[in-house]
């Protein structure tokens, strides 16, 4: 029963991960951090041109990390409110979070899930 009243919040965070467009923030951070490699490779430009470019990046990761804290909060909190709320309702509602077959079930009901949904309404 633990694992059927998890499935919701596995609802929840898949269609989280689809609004917020995650996918499209990973790239551009990467996108960042292989500018930050390519600038210092380059042999020809000034330490000065460097350091200042080094510290654009840096703030630009920093603010993706401050995002990507967010995302993470946002993608989880729907497990911890129904965490806080099963509490109540169930007396061990973190067990299914120490068996494997929960995770198993997990990954398969979030693919069923998306092809379904895929189907119905497209991409």
């Amino acid at each position: 029963m633990n694992n059927l009243y998890l499935i919701v919040p596995l609802i929840i965070t898949l269609e989280l991960i689809k609004i917020l467009k995650i996918n499209t923030f990973l790239r551009s951070y990467l996108a960042i951090l292989r500018k930050i490699f390519f600038l210092t490779k380059l042999k020809k430009t000034s330490d000065h041109w460097k350091q200042k470019l080094i510290l654009r990046y840096a703030k630009k990761l920093f603010y993706f990390f401050l995002k990507l804290l967010l995302f993470l909060f946002l993608v989880f909190s729907p497990f911890i409110v129904a965490v806080l709320i099963g509490q109540f309702i169930f007396k061990d509602i973190l067990s299914p979070f120490y068996d494997y077959n929960f995770y198993l079930l997990s990954i398969v009901f979030a693919i069923i899930y998306l092809k379904i949904k895929n189907k119905f309404y497209g991409k």
